[in-house]
């Protein structure tokens, strides 16, 4: 403990004076720390907060690289990665270098991309990305609100009273990290 200490002492020391700059990524754990004012990261940098793609950046994302590899996409292609992946990044990336992996002539069919989604593999993915590090009430929202298009802290919070769960800091907390 007193060595972590010391190294964030010393990251934080000369970050201050300019000599270093640091990017931390991670999910749960560091939000917690960065805003836990015992922790050596509290007020620590600038906090930006990655969330998934605008349509046109995901599309440009799919689009660009294939155009360059010189990889046409049948018609509909694209918007059944953009589907399937709800436009988040690490989601998209992974659809399309498992199609590409999977491709033997430089064309992807709608077909390339359903034997892709359709595997066991891509399924423990997905749900790794999207539930990572999720505690039970954060997956037990995501089920909840899992077929509505829109919704509010309203909605949340009255599906979940359905369910007999009630505690809305603990809710608050789970929509929050």
């Amino acid at each position: 403990v007193r060595n972590n200490e010391a190294l964030s002492k010393l990251m934080r020391s000369l970050s201050q004076e300019g000599i270093c700059h640091y990017i931390f990524c991670g999910g749960r754990a560091l939000y917690r720390r960065a805003h836990d004012p015992s922790s050596p990261f509290f007020n620590f940098g600038k906090e930006i907060i990655l969330r998934c793609l605008d349509e046109r950046s995901a599309r440009e994302m799919i689009e660009r690289p294939m155009n360059d590899m010189g990889i046409e996409l049948q018609e509909g292609v694209v918007d059944r990665m953009l589907e399937v992946s709800s436009l988040h990044p690490n989601l998209v990336q992974s659809i399309c270098e498992r199609v590409i992996r999977n491709i033997s002539e430089r064309r992807i069919t709608l077909d390339d991309v359903e034997e892709v989604i359709s595997e066991a593999e891509f399924h423990q993915y997905y749900k790794e990305t999207v539930w990572g590090e999720s505690n039970p009430l954060e997956k037990m929202i995501s089920l909840a609100m899992i077929d509505r298009e829109e919704f509010d802290l309203g909605d949340v919070q009255e599906e979940l009273a359905k369910l007999g769960i009630t505690n809305k800091q603990a809710i608050d907390e789970a929509l929050v990290t």
